[in-house]
């Protein structure tokens, strides 16, 4: 991908932060009662346990600077100087 799809990408994910974020909201939301259901412990349960902190408490900008997905694509700019 060049340098300007990048950091469109980057664009298009800080527009549309709020709706990711509600959406990880509500998939952890589901999980949970899905795990809760068959006996499992959550990975939210787990990482909330090991000090993540909890998706609830971050701002959508917050959460989304925190994704494997905004971290590879920012680091990929800073490889190659942008």
């Amino acid at each position: 991908m060049s340098a300007e799809y990048l950091s469109n990408v980057i664009g298009h994910l800080t527009l549309y932060a709020a709706r990711y974020h509600h959406g990880a909201i509500m998939r952890e939301l589901i999980e949970g009662v899905a795990d809760a259901a068959i006996g499992r412990v959550s990975a939210h349960e787990l990482a909330q346990e090991a000090g993540a902190p909890s998706t609830t408490d971050l701002t959508p900008d917050e959460w989304l600077e925190g994704t494997p997905l905004m971290r590879a694509v920012r680091a990929e700019l800073a490889r190659r100087g942008r």
